[in-house]
């Protein structure tokens, strides 16, 4: 699992955009920070990470959300919404 994320974090910190990610941040009142990836070059880019026979196991995500620090609330809904 973690080589999975990895390998996302990598694709998207090297198309990263720092003209992009100002103005993204300026329009969400500088709360979050940004790669400035839009949306339709975002999904090109991690579009092959998420075919079937590269999508890392259930139990290995059910384990990773549980266990990131910064998707507690995330894991937390997403568990409930799975059983």
């Amino acid at each position: 699992m973690t080589a999975w994320v990895t390998d996302i974090q990598q694709v998207l910190n090297q198309a990263q955009n720092e003209t992009n990610a100002t103005a993204m941040k300026s329009y969400m009142r500088d709360q979050f920070e940004f790669l400035g990836i839009k949306s339709a070059s975002r999904r090109t880019l991690v579009k092959g990470h998420f075919a079937s026979d590269k999508l890392p196991p259930l139990a290995e995500v059910r384990e990773w959300l549980m266990n990131c620090g910064h998707c507690q609330s995330v894991s937390t809904n997403w568990s409930a919404s799975i059983y």
